[in-house]
């Protein structure tokens, strides 16, 4: 989006009429983390062909922060080093967080969420005096202003919504307030406001102008029409039988780049936002044994299944066993749609299947406190559970009979493939276990089973991530690219991009591939699909965007009454400043159509700057330095002390 020449834009004109860059929270435009690496890789790349490196470098340095961060919690809560080496390497590699690297800024989110999660959950009286609680305040304030500044405040207030919760329910249990870190959590969120002051000043000057503040009018008990923001914000729920992918990783089995995700011929299979929620089957076994000693992160845990579920709700239930609720959404009376339909400002987010990310934060935390060097406690209830769980799937891809499912991008099912990946996933995850308990059982010096079991827990996971990430080498998708001799759109005018056929390739449906990850990342950037139009530098008026002027939603609403005082749409395109049209034909090139250039309406200008900029720009950098030196000293001090 931001070319050599202009790294640090605040205003996007490429988007619609224009509209804020620095007002959308994704492109995390005063996010540090982010300045550093475009900064200091774009002089020496090509933004077109090799923009690939600096996000690859980007999502790298946060799977790091996130193993880190993981590791620094347990140490933080009493676990034993080779316990936290395994929470380190099971949180970032989890399939909730890891397959964030296709959404970088949910990544962000994930991998500063353990620095401060448990500073905001602990009891005040594990902090000792106070140096503790400064050093309490100063990283939740760091953690969750990189967070808002990455681009994902939503993360921070859905954790924020479920900590309260816990807090409130342990004062009804001690009725103690010292129970509570209030003061602690306030100061902590106060400086966060003030370390990422930029972003939420320009978030909210854009907030109150987009399409989130006139969002349709809510249905709390009827289902909302497709197409309104409540029905968009729940397509990604997380359904009951997702969570048997905690037993097995490949459970549902894959969807790129063959099609063998057979759950996908499920009749109440929703969207998908990741393929798996696996967290490691030594991990779960380990976690569930240690959940009664951690009852705040088992509750944490339980408590984002729960939201996670989304549409699927108590209606649903009893649509689907007892066959009445007919014309009543499915959601109602569960948590989502308590939350989301009735608390200010959550009706704005979106996705269930967020809240996953929580789940396998909870489980990491509690396995990596669980691991003794003396002696390690498995649930053997839960190790039976998973033992009986992967009996009975591994039966049903017997008796099942061939199911068919056609997907947009991947073609037909390939249910034979899909049964024969299901049998060799339950089979690991039954070695897995065998491993785990036999490691615990039998062999007794700590240090040398303390190191299988690292060992282990990488190389399961090692393989995980390679059944899970989705592979297009750029080299590939680049030769395809080019192989297709499309003409780049020029940078002078601005498009409107209209449907006129299928979006995408009719073979598709028809036809599976190896290549086909390959094929869609090429198809996308040929025929500008998304945002790839930024990659020539032009305007296209109705580019997708996470949110957008509410005068756009207003003008798209209006577009059949106006069209009847035009002779043809030509005419409308014009008065609003479009230049030329575009559409991907049925044979798959990109057809260009210029219009009559006759602007009746200036281009997009970028507004002045919200009030108070420039204060929120000095704010959050005397904030920044304040802490940076904080840190510093502390660190000095730490390491002068160690070594008296």
């Amino acid at each position: 989006m931001a070319r050599q020449s202009e790294w640090f834009p605040l205003w996007n004109d490429r988007v619609g009429w224009g509209q804020p860059l620095a007002g959308e929270t994704t492109p995390a435009v005063f996010y540090p983390v982010r300045l550093l690496v475009y900064s200091a890789m774009m002089p020496w790349i090509d933004p077109i062909t090799d923009d690939h490196w600096p996000l690859n470098v980007y999502m790298v340095i946060h799977l790091m922060i996130a193993s880190w961060a993981m590791y620094s919690l347990v140490r933080r809560l009493g676990g034993t080093v080779a316990g936290a080496i395994i929470a380190s390497i099971a949180y970032p590699m989890s399939g909730s967080v890891v397959f964030l690297m296709t959404n970088p800024p949910f990544l962000v989110g994930a991998a500063w969420l353990p620095v401060w999660a448990d500073r905001i959950l602990e009891v005040p009286h594990r902090i000792e005096g106070p140096s503790g609680r400064t050093r309490r305040v100063i990283w939740i304030g760091i953690a969750i202003a990189a967070s808002i500044l990455g681009g994902d405040p939503q993360t921070v207030a859905q954790f924020m919504l479920l900590a309260v919760a816990i807090h409130f329910f342990r004062y009804l249990k001690y009725r103690r307030l010292d129970q509570i870190p209030f003061l602690s959590v306030c100061s902590g969120l106060l400086l966060a406001v003030a370390l990422s002051a930029p972003q939420c000043l320009t978030s909210f000057a854009f907030a109150i102008q987009s399409d989130r503040a006139t969002m349709d009018e809510r249905t709390f008990l009827t289902t909302p029409p497709i197409g309104s923001h409540a029905a968009e914000a729940r397509q990604f729920s997380i359904p009951p039988w997702h969570w048997i992918q905690l037993v097995s990783p490949a459970a549902s089995g894959s969807h790129m780049p063959l099609n063998r995700r057979w759950m996908s011929a499920l009749p109440a299979e929703p969207k998908m936002w990741t393929p798996s929620v696996y967290v490691g089957v030594g991990v779960l076994v380990l976690a569930v044994g240690a959940a009664v000693s951690n009852r705040r992160w088992a509750i944490l845990g339980l408590s984002a299944v729960m939201m996670s579920a989304g549409v699927f709700g108590p209606v649903w239930y009893a649509r689907w066993f007892f066959g009445f609720g007919d014309g009543i959404d499915d959601a109602v009376g569960g948590p989502w749609w308590l939350i989301h339909g009735f608390i200010p400002v959550f009706d704005a987010f979106r996705y269930p299947a967020k809240y996953a990310v929580f789940v396998s934060l909870a489980l990491a935390a509690m396995a990596g406190c669980a691991f003794s060097d003396e002696r390690i406690v498995l649930g053997k209830r839960a190790a039976l559970i998973c033992f009986g769980l992967i009996g009975i799937l591994g039966l049903l891809s017997f008796m099942i009979g061939e199911q068919t499912h056609v997907d947009r991008w991947y073609g037909p099912l390939d249910w034979k493939g899909a049964m024969l990946e299901l049998r060799v996933s339950l089979i690991v995850s039954a070695t897995l276990l065998v491993v785990w308990f036999g490691v615990c059982r039998f062999v007794l010096n700590p240090r040398i089973r303390s190191t299988t079991l690292v060992a282990v827990t990488a190389l399961e996971f090692i393989l995980f991530a390679a059944w899970a990430l989705p592979e297009a080498p750029s080299s590939q998708v680049q030769a395809m690219v080019m192989a297709r001799g499309q003409t780049p759109l020029s940078s002078d005018r601005r498009y409107l991009r209209t449907s006129i056929g299928n979006d995408f390739p009719e073979r598709w449906k028809l036809l599976s591939s190896s290549m086909r990850s390959v094929d869609v990342e090429a198809e996308q950037i040929a025929t500008k699909f998304g945002r790839y139009h930024l990659h020539d530098n032009a305007a296209v008026f109705n580019s997708i965007t996470t949110m957008r002027f509410s005068d756009v939603d207003a003008f798209w609403e209006s577009l059949p009454e106006r069209k009847r005082g035009y002779s043809n749409s030509d005419d409308l395109w014009r008065e609003v400043g479009i230049d030329s049209v575009f559409y991907r034909s049925e044979g798959g090139s990109l057809v260009e159509r210029a219009l009559v250039k006759k602007p009746l309406l200036s281009k997009a200008v970028a507004p002045s700057r919200p009030v108070g900029f420039m204060f929120a720009v000095v704010l959050s950098l005397v904030g920044w330095s304040a802490c940076l030196v904080w840190i510093g000293r502390h660190s000095l001090a730490a390491r002068q002390h160690s070594i008296g």
